[in-house]
């Protein structure tokens, strides 16, 4: 006890303490006792705590602390406190120029604690600071340097799914990091340089955006650039997209698809862009044909520039299921037309005349006029006689009807004598140069002429009328169709 006085008056009172070596710091405390108008406190109140002692000197060591970090880690900085004797206690304050930034309570002389989203830069001046939690120890700090830099990334073209030529399509990146990436754009570019598309907003290390530009067909290289802030680096990397040809619309139209033999029919190929294939785009370059059946070309439609026509007059008489065959290009795929465009091929039609020179014989062609008019002595409206062992010369003409017109170099002319509704027997007349079959003659064609001379053998006694009939057989392997039958004026045969 160093104090015991007695109250009077509510008197308030003091005492001095002198602190020794063996009482130098310490609680003190204090009772009230009663007496015979007040009771006791009845208890020991704690008062102030008294130190008297010299205070210890204390040095702050943050080596511990890293000198550097990246944006976004939590950081852990450490010190550790010692003194001239004891150990210290209380704790550390870790501050930079803003403020204190954590508070670690020292234990056994060490301390740590965390920081998270230091600000990216340096090197910062961090000061550990050690707050004494009793004036044994002397507060002291110490600075240490810490550099915050930013998030190193890595920029990746994913884009999964190919394109194909001429249409817009879509690319993706991720953008990767320690950290997660909201920030920055994702620039996308040709080999070249050129900007394809830029994605201004990135969202959790994704970026896309669609691309109007055409690319060539093929596995062209696509730059990837990152474009971060003062927390996330840029970065740069490549990759390849695959652009696959595209298919075009190919039409095949032919100038006629019904004709006769020796027309030249004219094709006409249309190879255009797809739907939806951007304004920029090609069209398609290259050459096609014209096939039919399985692969046979047709002649004259081989390998023709686009743009250009081809044209044919020597198709034979045949149903053709014809398409145009478009070879392709670097950027357009090959493709033939479809439905296949039927095209028939008929024989050419012909026509035959009778003509007739009288009993001379002539070299020229059937109908000059000169030579081959010469009217039939046998004519109507009075039937005349043809006398027997005469010679009359005559020709059937025959000519092709179709467009273009062909000369007739092939097939023959039938000849044939009728009375009375009976093809007269071969015995009763003679056709030159024509070949007997049955009751008929037949004459080679040449140069669209059959000449040749008729000549009664005999009297047909109590004749009738007769007629001459004739027409032009046809030629399958010349493509020309028989003609139809004519016939000429009636007369009777008299010795």
């Amino acid at each position: 006890t160093v104090s015991n006085q007695k109250v009077e008056n509510g008197t308030q009172l003091s005492f001095t303490l002198t602190p020794n070596e063996v009482c130098n710091s310490g609680q003190i405390t204090y009772r009230y006792f009663e007496n015979d108008w007040f009771h006791d406190s009845g208890e020991v109140l704690p008062g102030v705590v008294v130190d008297f002692r010299t205070p210890k000197s204390t040095t702050v060591d943050p080596s511990g602390s890293p000198a550097s970090s990246t944006y976004g880690d939590t950081v852990t900085f450490s010190a550790d406190v010692t003194a001239s004797s004891g150990t210290p206690s209380g704790e550390v304050e870790f501050k930079d120029t803003n403020g204190i930034l954590c508070t670690g309570i020292l234990v056994g002389g060490s301390t740590s604690c965390d920081v998270s989203n230091l600000p990216t830069g340096g090197p910062y001046t961090i000061t550990a600071e050690y707050i004494p939690d009793t004036g044994e120890f002397i507060t002291n700090s110490s600075s240490f340097n810490h550099t915050v830099s930013k998030v190193t990334t890595t920029a990746s073209l994913t884009t999964s799914s190919s394109s194909t030529y001429g249409q817009a399509f879509t690319l993706n990146a991720t953008v990767t990091g320690s950290q997660t990436v909201n920030v920055g754009s994702v620039q996308f570019r040709k080999s070249n340089g050129d900007v394809l598309c830029t994605d201004s907003l990135v969202s959790n290390g994704n970026a896309f955006c669609t691309v109007n530009s055409v690319l060539a067909a093929g596995t062209p290289t696509i730059t990837v650039a990152y474009t971060g802030d003062s927390n996330f680096a840029n970065d740069t990397s490549t990759g390849t997209h695959t652009v696959n040809k595209a298919t075009p619309n190919i039409t095949l139209t032919p100038s006629h698809t019904n004709s006769a033999y020796g027309t030249n029919i004219i094709f006409t190929v249309s190879v255009t862009k797809p739907a939806g294939a951007l304004a920029a785009a090609a069209n398609p370059t290259g050459t096609f044909d014209v096939v039919y059946g399985t692969s046979s070309v047709v002649s004259g439609c081989d390998n023709i520039s686009l743009g250009s026509t081809c044209s044919n007059n020597s198709l034979i008489p045949s149903t053709y299921s014809m398409r145009a065959s478009y070879v392709g290009n670097a950027n357009y795929a090959a493709i033939e037309s479809s439905p296949d465009q039927s095209v028939v091929i008929t024989n050419s039609n012909t026509n035959a005349t009778l003509y007739y020179a009288g009993t001379t014989a002539k070299a020229t062609a059937c109908d000059t006029a000169s030579d081959w008019d010469v009217s039939f002595p046998f004519d109507t409206p009075s039937a005349k006689n043809a006398v027997e062992a005469t010679d009359y010369f005559f020709c059937v003409r025959v000519t092709d009807t179709s467009t273009p017109i062909t000369t007739v170099n092939a097939g023959q002319a039938e000849i044939w004598l009728e009375q009375g509704g009976t093809e007269l027997a071969t015995s009763l007349y003679t056709v030159t140069s024509g070949t007997p079959v049955g009751t008929r003659y037949r004459v080679s064609v040449s140069s669209s002429d059959a000449k040749f001379t008729l000549r009664f053998l005999a009297a047909i006694a109590d004749s009738t009328n007769t007629i001459i009939y004739y027409r032009y057989r046809g030629n399958a392997a010349s493509y020309f169709a028989a003609s139809s039958i004519e016939n000429t004026a009636t007369f009777q045969i008299k010795p």
